[in-house]
């Protein structure tokens, strides 16, 4: 299994609880602004990293289309 870095991890568990607190997944801007990222950047490519990782599944163009895969 691929390790996750500091901030990797810390993504993905803001995106884990934010499912557990809404039921959906969080849009890019959402987690930038819980993660405190100037950049969106940064974002899409920690989830770039986290995808490619088998941590979570996105379906491209959709919206809220994070889904937290079980390792």
């Amino acid at each position: 299994m691929n390790k996750l870095t500091k901030k990797q991890q810390s993504l993905l568990e803001a995106i884990k609880e934010f499912i557990a607190d809404n039921g959906f997944s969080p849009s890019l801007p959402e987690l930038q602004r819980i993660c405190g990222y100037k950049h969106i950047r940064s974002i899409f490519d920690k989830l770039n990293c986290l995808e490619d990782k088998g941590f979570i599944t996105r379906t491209p163009s959709e919206a809220r289309s994070i889904v937290v895969n079980t390792l």
